[in-house]
């Protein structure tokens, strides 16, 4: 089971970039990240870390893909809260040094 996250469904993931190319993947292991599954929001934060986030580099995906971590890990029975955050920090941390190149085109 996964929670609902408001407007990840207008994000053209396929329009944005990560570390691999197109961030088509990205909203699924959004949605991934947002399951009741501990197994499964585990291996989708692991994906999240190692492309919107890799090696310190953000991208036009990781700032589209903020408030969907926030909401995810506003959620008490999201799986992996604190690691949820903890992403959010480090990619807060990592912006200061190496700001993304684009911003999200959608609302988020």
């Amino acid at each position: 089971m996964t929670m609902e996250i408001p407007g990840l469904d207008d994000i053209d993931g396929s329009q944005l970039t990560q570390a691999y190319g197109s961030a088509k993947d990205t909203p699924q292991h959004l949605r991934r990240l947002a399951s009741t599954d501990a197994k499964a929001a585990k291996e989708a934060l692991a994906w999240l870390y190692a492309s919107i986030l890799h090696q310190q580099s953000v991208y036009d995906a990781t700032a589209c893909a903020i408030p969907f971590l926030v909401e995810v890990a506003s959620n008490t029975s999201a799986k992996n809260r604190a690691k949820i955050i903890e992403f959010l920090q480090d990619i807060e941390n990592d912006t200061r040094t190496n700001p993304a190149t684009s911003s999200c085109s959608g609302d988020h």
